[in-house]
């Protein structure tokens, strides 16, 4: 088993670090090619640089994210969604993975994703980011602000982004959003969900958490609660294959981070996540303290 484990290290490292490189190259080339950043228009109009957009809440313009995180990249997140997709390309021979990303921020989740070109993968985010977006075989951002929309829309909406979709995820985004439209999210990525089944990753702020433009964090239990009110149900196994997947650098993703699917023709009763945890555990152990703490939990309930 060790043998297997450091061959699947040995191989997969690699391969994550170099798409790393070259996302940041993508979002280094983005900026060089200062055109591909337009500023809003109503900042321009209030005088205002376009780098402090989304400091209030809501959208940020892509300097906002370079100024406040640089290239801030989660490996152990971009692990874990291309095994969920890998897991259902595995399941559905000849079918290729959809993925909606709600919030991308610069793409480089999306971008990590979309390496398998075949992949329809759609990026949510309401200002232009150019960047990561630039390339040829990039993710598709869409602009569109859902929260200008009735549900009633969603579906036109969602047909427009080429959906519905097999995995949803949302990663540290709606805290920026106010309370009232979160119900609106999760009814969104609901409809967006594909009726065959489907999963959501999904990390978001809690009350007091530190950060740029938080204006809408929740409790996990009320964030939960929300997205099973929506219709999604919770997965113990999925979560915990995503938190110990994550980077021990990345705390917020560690305590926020949730994993939920949709039922549908494919997934009717039993948690599609339920060998998902050990094969994820096994395959990437090395996701720093977090992962050593999954397991030595495990240890001590003699699981």
């Amino acid at each position: 088993m060790k043998k297997a484990v450091l061959l699947n290290l040995a191989i997969g490292l690699p391969l994550v670090f170099a798409e790393i490189d070259y996302i940041k190259h993508a979002i280094d080339q983005g900026h060089k090619r200062h055109e591909n950043f337009p500023a809003l228009l109503d900042q321009r109009s209030l005088g205002k640089p376009k780098e402090t957009v989304g400091r209030s809440g809501g959208q940020w313009t892509s300097e906002t994210h370079m100024m406040v995180y640089g290239v801030n990249i989660d490996a152990g997140l971009m692990v874990f969604l291309e095994k969920a997709c890998a897991t259902y390309e595995e399941r559905n021979i000849n079918r290729s993975c959809s993925c909606l990303e709600f919030g991308s921020g610069l793409g480089m989740y999306s971008a990590y994703l979309k390496k398998h070109v075949q992949r329809h993968v759609v990026a949510i985010e309401p200002e232009p980011m150019g960047g990561t977006f630039t390339n040829v075989y990039s993710p598709w951002q869409s602009t569109v602000n859902i929260f200008n929309y009735d549900r009633s829309e969603y579906a036109n909406i969602i047909k427009d982004l080429g959906g519905p979709f097999k995995l949803i995820f949302s990663i540290e985004v709606l805290e920026h959003v106010p309370l009232g439209k979160h119900a609106d999210a999760a009814a969104f990525f609901y409809a967006a969900a594909s009726p065959d089944g489907a999963s959501l990753v999904f990390s978001a702020g809690s009350p007091h958490q530190k950060g740029t433009g938080h204006i809408g964090g929740r409790k996990a239990d009320s964030w939960r609660e929300i997205l099973e009110n929506a219709g999604f149900v919770y997965s113990d196994n999925g979560t915990l294959a995503a938190k110990t997947s994550v980077d021990s650098i990345n705390g917020n993703h560690y305590r926020n981070i949730m994993v939920f699917y949709k039922k549908g023709a494919l997934i009717n009763a039993a948690d599609p996540f339920s060998a998902f945890h050990n094969s994820s555990t096994d395959a990437y152990p090395m996701r720093g303290r977090h992962g050593r703490m999954q397991k030595k939990s495990a240890a001590r309930k003699g699981t």
